[in-house]
């Protein structure tokens, strides 16, 4: 969240290329982060039933995007807050961030293979 809080003279998040701003990275990062966490919670079952492929997918990526919408509000509450003028360009950049760091999950999932073990055909994340 340090990234959130505007520094003078204008919000950290703002420094750098237009295309590449420190927010930027930590959106992909996060929104990858988030989906590889969600597919191997969600795969487990957790001893109860185990959900379809389809489902795991879509509460990874939902998930995944919900947290980075959330830090979008807390940039733009703390932007507003500061009196400095809030860029909504710079949302929409972050939020296909989120979606390059989820895409790139899945595509690496996809590639791995999935576990011959799994019914579901969701692959687990390993470590």
């Amino acid at each position: 969240m340090v990234l959130s809080v505007p520094a003078f003279p204008g919000p950290l998040y703002y420094r750098g290329p237009v295309l590449l701003h420190p927010d930027h990275l930590m959106h992909v990062f996060a929104g990858g982060l988030v989906t590889w966490l969600c597919l191997g919670l969600f795969s487990s079952g957790g001893g109860r039933g185990r959900l379809s492929h389809t489902t795991v997918v879509a509460l990874a990526v939902v998930l995944a995007m919900g947290l980075g919408a959330a830090k979008e509000v807390t940039d733009w509450r703390s932007v507003v807050s500061s009196g400095h003028h809030y860029n909504q360009m710079d949302t929409v950049r972050d939020m296909g961030s989120n979606a390059i760091g989820v895409g790139g999950v899945m595509l690496w999932r996809g590639r791995r293979g999935r576990d011959p073990q799994d019914e579901s055909g969701v692959v687990f994340p390993t470590g």
